[in-house]
Formats: structure tokens, C-alpha cells, sequence
């Protein structure tokens, strides 16, 4: 994986762009050095999915299907599409936060969902599924355009949906700060190291 299109909003707050090598279905975005891998291209398995992700977070944009047995493992788990097993076990598990849409996962089957730190279910808010999608696949296109506007951009949104999703699993805006959005997400703060 090598770094580029890495623009410094100050000295505090760093978002990157960094290009993924190994798989062209992710959109990685690096903010204070936490990696947030974006799945914007299906993944569809007849045999067994394993997203093995312990050192990054993940923002499932697009469907991830198996006939038998999903297992995804992450710091964070923004799940914003289907996550469906035909015949097997699904299982979800994020060290610090799981946010999920009601439709995501079906809970009459053997799904196992843990976020150690904290699970957020948006209940029927097809409004706010709607807006969270836009908001990430904006953040794809913009920085697949390429120009220092549109990774601008991208930074602003990619800021902009931590800290709204942060916003509703905190519950008081009125307490909320850029340090406190960072901690609920799992993410170094640079004022901590200087």
C-alpha cells in the first residue's frame, strides 16, 4: 500500500487518500493514521467470505453475499448494505463501534452481531440510509476524479460522516468536539502525542 494525495488540514487533523494494491473494491481513506476501507463493489462467494480487518475500520457500501459462512472483523462497522448468508452463519464483529440499517442483516437467521464499545441500529430511517450512502459514495467519486478539489472535497464529507454518525450514537450534539468524534471512532488524536 503506498500514501498519496495526502493533504494536511492542520496540524492536528491528517486525511489521506492511500491506493490499495491488492484489491480495486476498496476505497481507503487514512485519517491520524486509522485506515477506513470503503467497499464500494459487491462481493459475492458461492464458498465462505472472511473480511479479516482488525487494524482497519470498515464502511460496507455494497452487498457482501455467500452461500454459506460471512465473517467480517474490524475496529469499526459502518454496515450500509445486505449482508446475507444463504445457508450459513454470519458474523460481525467490531472492536470498538458496530452501526448498522435495520435492513442489513436479517435477524431471523444465524447472524451473531457484536461492537464491543458500542452498536448503533438505525430503525426504519430510510431518509438517513439514503444520505450516509450518498455521503460515502461521494467520497468514492470524488477522490476517483482525481483533482486536489475533489480530495478536498472528499476530506470535508469523509469528516462530515464521522461526525454526524458520531452525533447519533453520542446522542449530545451539544457536548460533541472534534477530540470526542475521534474517540468514538477509535482514532489517534495528534494533540495526544504533542
Amino acid at each position: 500500500m503506498e500514501s498519496s494525495n495526502n493533504i494536511q488540514l492542520d496540524a492536528k487533523l491528517e486525511i489521506a487518500f492511500p491506493k490499495s494494491d491488492e484489491d480495486h473494491r476498496l476505497q481507503l481513506v487514512g485519517i491520524n493514521g486509522s485506515i477506513f476501507a470503503i467497499v464500494h463493489s459487491p462481493l459475492e462467494s458461492l464458498g465462505p467470505i472472511h473480511l479479516y480487518c482488525e487494524e482497519w475500520s470498515l464502511v460496507l457500501l455494497a452487498p457482501i453475499k455467500s452461500k454459506t459462512n460471512i465473517v467480517i472483523s474490524a475496529i469499526n462497522v459502518i454496515c450500509l448494505n445486505e449482508i446475507a448468508s444463504e445457508e450459513g452463519n454470519v458474523n460481525i464483529h467490531a472492536s470498538n463501534r458496530l452501526v448498522k440499517f435495520s435492513h442489513s442483516t436479517n435477524p431471523l437467521k444465524n447472524v451473531s452481531e457484536m461492537g464491543e464499545r458500542g452498536e448503533f441500529l438505525f430503525n426504519n430511517d430510510p431518509g438517513a440510509l439514503l444520505y450516509y450512502y450518498r455521503l460515502f459514495d461521494s467520497i468514492v467519486n470524488s477522490v476517483r476524479n482525481g483533482s486536489p478539489d475533489s480530495f478536498s472535497e472528499a476530506q470535508q464529507k469523509f469528516l462530515t460522516s464521522l461526525c454526524t454518525l458520531a452525533d447519533k450514537i453520542e446522542g449530545k450534539p451539544e457536548n460533541l468536539n472534534l477530540h470526542k468524534v475521534l474517540g468514538a471512532w477509535d482514532i489517534a488524536n495528534k494533540n495526544e502525542f504533542v
